[in-house]
């Protein structure tokens, strides 16, 4: 795997400009006389997103050991340790819908 195949994804996921781009969807649904549910349900997705960004964000340093690992340039032991760092110790595990 090439040096910054997980950081391709990360920047992906985090999608600079679709959070803004969602959000005036929303904020045009607002404007539309039966658009109340639709401006609802996109910012329940924007919600979703910030959940999921903030996911992300704990999870760059494990990613990026793996990616060391898988280019050579680390071993299993670094993703072990970068799991251990960066694991919350008092986050629930979340529930997938």
């Amino acid at each position: 795997m090439s040096g910054d195949s997980f950081e391709y994804l990360r920047q992906y996921l985090l999608g600079k400009g679709r959070r803004e781009a969602i959000e005036t969807i929303a904020n045009r649904l607002d404007h539309v006389g039966s658009g109340t549910w639709a401006a609802l349900q996109t910012r329940y997705v924007l919600a979703l997103l910030d959940d999921a960004n903030q996911r992300i964000e704990q999870l760059d340093k494990v990613w990026k050991a793996v990616e060391r690992h898988d280019s050579g340039d680390g071993g299993p032991e670094q993703v072990e340790q970068a799991i251990a760092k960066h694991e919350p110790r008092d986050e629930r595990p979340p529930y997938f819908l």
